[in-house]
C-alpha cells in the first residue's frame, strides 16, 4: 500500500513538472472570451450580449452595429467607439483622442445620449486623451501605449470588459481546465475597482445628482453594505440591471404588506422606485429629481434632510425625499413628502392606506421573486 501512495506523488510530481516546463514558468496569459465560449457556451452568449464587453469597441464594430456619427464625421475618422448601449456613446478619434469638437475643430456636440437622442457637449474644445482603459479593457497596462496613436494612454490585451477582466488570464485553464482553476471573486470590492468614483468614502455629485459609477461607493455608505453585488446582480446577464435577486428574496414580509395594503404597491411600484430612484446621471435627466441611473444607496431619511451638502458637491449617505418621492409627486412639496413619508411602512400609514380602501382589505396580488417575472399586468422597473 505504501509503495502505491509513493509511486501516486511521484506520478503527480512528474505531471507538473511536465505542465510547468509546457509553460517554462511563464505567467498565464489572456485567452480571449472567445477560448471561454467553447466550453461556457451559454453563460458566453448572454455575457457576450451585456454591456461590459462592449463598453469599448473598434470603428468596424460600431458601424457594424448601427452607432450613430457626429455631424461632418465618416468611419475613417474613428478608431474607437466608447459605450453606445445603455446610456450614451463617445468617439475616438484616429489619433486617440476623444471627440469634444467639430471635425474642423469648431464647437459641436459630439456624445450622443441614447435615450433623449440628443447630441450634447462632451469637454467642449478640451484635447482630451482617452484613458479610460483601466475600466474599459481587460489586461490594462499603465506603463506604455503598445504600438497605439499618441492619444491613448496605457496598453491591454483585450477591449472591452472580457471574461478575464474579473476571472484572471485564462491560458492555462484553457490548456489544462482540470488542473488550473480560474478565480471566482464574489466580492463588491472586485465590482469597485471601476465601479467607484474617487476616495470610497465619499458620494461625488454634479449638477444636483450624485455621479456616475460609483455604485460601489454608495453600497458601503448606504444601508445594504453587508451584501455583494452579486447577491442582487448576474453579471453575466444582457438584462440592463442585472437581476438576479429582487427584495422580495430577503423583505418578504414588508413587500407582501406594500403589495396587499398600499396604492403604490397595488398600481404596480416596487421597492426600487422609492429606495433607488433615479438619484444617479450618467446622460439624461429628463426632469427635476429624475436622473438615468438608480442609486445604490437604499435607505430613505424620512425627515427634510437633503441627500446632496449646501455645495451639491456631495451627496449624504441617505435617499431624500425629493428624489424619493417628488419625481413622481410634481405637483407636491418637501413638506408634503415629510407628512406622508414618516412611517411609511408603519402602522400609522397602514391606518392611512386603510381610510383610502373604506375598510375593506384589498385583494393581495401574485408576487414573484424575481423582478423580470412580476405580477401579470405589472410593468418592469425603468432601468
Amino acid at each position: 500500500m505504501i509503495w502505491k501512495e509513493a509511486f501516486a506523488v511521484v506520478g503527480l510530481t512528474l505531471l507538473f513538472a511536465v505542465l510547468f516546463s509546457a509553460h517554462g514558468g511563464r505567467p498565464p496569459e489572456y485567452a480571449g472570451s472567445e477560448a471561454c465560449a467553447e466550453c461556457h457556451g451559454e453563460i458566453a452568449a448572454n455575457f457576450h450580449g451585456s454591456n461590459h464587453p462592449r463598453i469599448l469597441r473598434t470603428a468596424e464594430q460600431g458601424k457594424r452595429e448601427g452607432i450613430v456619427l457626429p455631424d461632418g464625421y465618416d468611419w475613417d475618422d474613428i478608431l474607437y467607439v466608447v459605450g453606445g448601449v445603455t446610456k450614451k456613446v463617445r468617439f475616438v478619434d484616429r489619433n486617440g483622442f476623444l471627440l469634444t469638437t467639430a471635425a474642423d475643430g469648431s464647437p459641436a456636440p459630439t456624445q450622443y445620449n441614447l435615450e433623449s437622442g440628443r447630441w450634447v457637449d462632451y469637454m467642449a474644445g478640451k484635447r482630451k486623451p482617452y484613458g479610460c482603459g483601466r475600466c474599459h479593457t481587460t489586461g490594462f497596462q499603465e506603463a506604455g501605449n503598445g504600438s497605439s496613436p499618441p492619444g491613448i494612454q496605457g496598453d491591454w490585451a483585450l477591449m472591452g470588459v472580457q471574461c478575464e477582466a474579473c476571472h484572471g488570464p485564462a491560458s492555462r485553464h484553457v490548456k489544462y481546465p482540470q488542473i488550473h482553476h480560474l478565480e471566482v471573486d464574489a466580492s463588491s470590492a472586485l465590482c469597485g475597482r471601476c465601479h467607484s468614483r474617487g476616495d470610497v468614502n465619499t458620494l461625488p455629485a454634479k449638477g444636483g445628482f450624485l455621479q456616475h459609477h460609483q455604485q460601489y461607493n454608495e453600497i458601503l455608505a448606504g444601508g445594504h453594505g453587508s451584501l455583494a453585488c452579486v447577491d442582487c446582480h448576474d453579471p453575466h446577464s444582457t438584462d440592463p440591471e442585472m437581476s438576479r435577486h429582487s427584495c422580495y428574496s430577503c423583505h418578504r414580509d414588508r413587500w407582501v404588506a406594500f403589495w396587499r395594503a398600499d396604492p403604490h404597491g397595488r398600481a404596480g411600484l416596487h421597492c426600487v422606485e422609492c429606495h433607488m430612484p433615479l438619484a444617479d446621471r450618467s446622460a439624461d435627466s429628463p426632469k427635476l429629481w429624475c436622473g438615468d441611473i438608480r442609486t445604490h444607496l437604499f435607505r430613505i431619511e424620512t425627515g427634510a434632510g437633503a441627500m446632496l451638502t449646501e455645495a451639491a458637491d456631495r451627496g449624504r449617505p441617505f435617499v431624500s425625499l425629493d428624489y424619493a418621492c417628488l419625481r413622481c409627486h410634481e405637483d407636491r412639496d418637501l413638506e408634503w413628502a415629510k407628512q406622508h413619508g414618516a412611517s411609511f411602512h408603519g402602522a400609522a400609514h397602514a391606518a392611512r392606506r386603510a381610510v383610502s380602501y373604506g375598510g375593506k382589505e384589498p385583494k393581495t396580488p401574485v408576487i414573484s421573486g424575481v423582478l423580470g417575472e412580476a405580477a401579470p399586468g405589472i410593468a418592469k422597473p425603468r432601468v
